[in-house]
């Protein structure tokens, strides 16, 4: 068997944590007492782990950051400049719906009212929308 190289260890690493993260979305969803709140800091949890966005990084994640009457669930930024918005529903919400409570229009309303930000994920934990 081949020595693991550090680009094969980081590969291992990472899907450790994606898997991991995946267990842990599974026991949210098998829980017919968890909220929204459990999706967000879920979903918190794996952006920083598995996709990088970390303090180490240059990124922060801020949570239920008011902005004038609006609280967008998630602002990702890097530096001071806010990178993209999520805005997160509980992991039963059917993402496809076209109401005020599907999201789609929350995450809108938080683009415009932030400014200079292009990039809003909708997300129920299962199924992510750019």
């Amino acid at each position: 068997m081949a020595k693991e190289t550090k680009q094969d260890r980081v590969v291992r690493q990472i899907v450790e944590q994606v898997i991991e993260h995946m267990h842990e979305l599974k026991n949210i969803d098998s829980n017919p007492n968890s909220k929204e709140m459990d999706v967000e800091v879920w979903a918190q949890s794996f952006l920083k782990n598995c996709l990088g966005y970390t303090a180490s990084g240059g990124y922060s994640i801020r949570s239920q950051e008011a902005k004038g009457k609006m609280k967008p669930d998630l602002i990702v930024s890097k530096g001071d400049k806010p990178i993209f918005v999520v805005e997160v529903k509980k992991i039963t919400f059917d993402l496809k719906k076209s109401d005020f409570r599907s999201g789609k229009v929350q995450l809108s309303e938080y683009l415009n009212q932030i400014g200079n930000v292009r990039w809003g994920m909708l997300t129920n934990g299962v199924e992510w929308k750019l």
